[in-house]
């Protein structure tokens, strides 16, 4: 069920997204998400009627007022870049980023990272220190080496 965003979480949500005032903000079972504001209306209805897979961009789950970014969020068209700093990985650092192991913590700003290759949002990492820590999904990884 779609409860509707608390003001604070809101606005924490707001500033992930290139268009906010196009979008209507909720939670679902402590995910936040967002819905374009023409089909939020449609999806409470379906929602209260059949059982939801997916809808709207999974924005995230919300930790002491900061997002921790979904997956999804980094493929999510009007998704604003400037939320996070941006790391640009070549093309041997970014497989390495795909297979779930170690990144050079040098490409990354402190904190959340929007990851990117040739222009492409791939994923979010988070570096601590010297370490990263890949949020990239470990059921997404590239398995194979060739």
């Amino acid at each position: 069920m779609v409860a509707p965003a608390d003001r604070a979480s809101a606005g924490e949500l707001r500033r992930w997204v290139r268009e906010p005032d196009r979008m209507v903000f909720g939670t679902v079972a402590g995910t936040g998400y967002a819905w374009y504001g023409e089909q939020a209306e449609a999806v409470k209805t379906l929602s209260e009627a059949l059982p939801v897979i997916c809808s709207g961009v999974a924005l995230g789950q919300l930790f002491k007022g900061r997002l921790k970014p979904d997956p999804a969020l980094a493929f999510f068209d009007g998704l604003e870049r400037g939320a996070v700093p941006v790391a640009g990985l070549d093309d041997e650092q970014a497989l390495r980023y795909l297979r779930r192991q170690e990144v050079a913590a040098g490409a990354l700003a402190e904190g959340v990272n929007l990851v990117t290759a040739r222009g492409r949002a791939l994923g979010f990492a988070k570096r601590i220190g010297a370490r990263v820590n890949n949020m990239y999904p470990n059921s997404l990884r590239i398995l194979r080496q060739e």
